[in-house]
């Protein structure tokens, strides 16, 4: 008699929380008050057919906007904001059975709505993990980041599980010291609130070898990221 065996894979579910608070922050270092309103904004890079005839996948000329088929939901807005209403970036779940593995890819966008004034310019701006605490064992894992400009866009892109092991793709831990995301044209200022004033297509994935304990990480708070940037208002030419 044949012995029948089942196998299941091993799995850890995993989902960055960008609603729990202090998810923009903006660094103010001139004088005036600033009212900003910015924004993240998640797509859909999977959506390879049944596109309306005529709209590309490419959301370029509608990413100010969440009218393009591939807008997939408002990850967060507002500075320092609190809300129930965003979120989360679900990586949903990763299969770990053969000792590594590598979530599905997801993206978005950085952008600001409003801006007080049109001399306003958002410039400096970092993207980077700043709560990890539900991992328990940070050796086991990485966030995995990269971007595309204009005219890149990611459909279908999945990230190799190498990436674990190179360095330059992880997302920061701490605040880094130099800007590490651009405009779309791979300008380093943001200074208006249309399509041409997005930023790049940051892309994100995580990668978790199989000693990470077994479970959800929902970030519920500990799996957040941040976006920290400059805020000045200078009579200067924007570059």
């Amino acid at each position: 008699m044949t012995e029948r065996r089942s196998e299941r894979a091993v799995t850890r579910t995993f989902a960055l929380n960008t609603a729990a608070g202090d998810v923009i922050v903006g660094v103010q270092f001139s004088t005036p008050t600033f009212s900003l309103e910015p924004q993240l904004s998640e797509w859909n890079i999977d959506i390879l057919t049944n596109l309306p005839s005529g709209v590309e996948a490419e959301p370029s000329g509608f990413r100010h906007l969440q009218t393009h088929p591939t807008f997939k939901q408002l990850l967060s807005s507002g500075v320092n904001n609190i809300g129930t209403n965003f979120g989360p970036l679900d990586f949903a779940a990763t299969n770990v059975s053969s000792g590594i593995g590598i979530s599905c890819t997801r993206c978005m966008t950085f952008r600001v709505d409003q801006f007080e004034c049109p001399t306003t310019r958002v410039s400096n701006m970092r993207l980077w993990a700043f709560d990890l605490s539900d991992f328990l064992s940070p050796e086991a894992f990485e966030i995995i980041f990269d971007t595309r400009r204009t005219g890149n866009w990611p459909s279908g892109v999945q990230f190799s599980v190498n990436e674990i092991f190179n360095s330059s793709r992880h997302l920061p831990r701490s605040l880094p010291a130099l800007q590490n995301l651009y405009r779309q044209d791979g300008g380093g200022t943001i200074h208006g609130s249309g399509d041409a004033d997005v930023s790049e297509y940051i892309l994100l994935a995580v990668a978790a070898s199989g000693c990470l304990p077994l479970g959800e990480y929902l970030g519920n708070p500990g799996f957040q990221l941040r976006v920290t940037y400059n805020v000045d208002n200078l009579f200067t030419l924007f570059d």
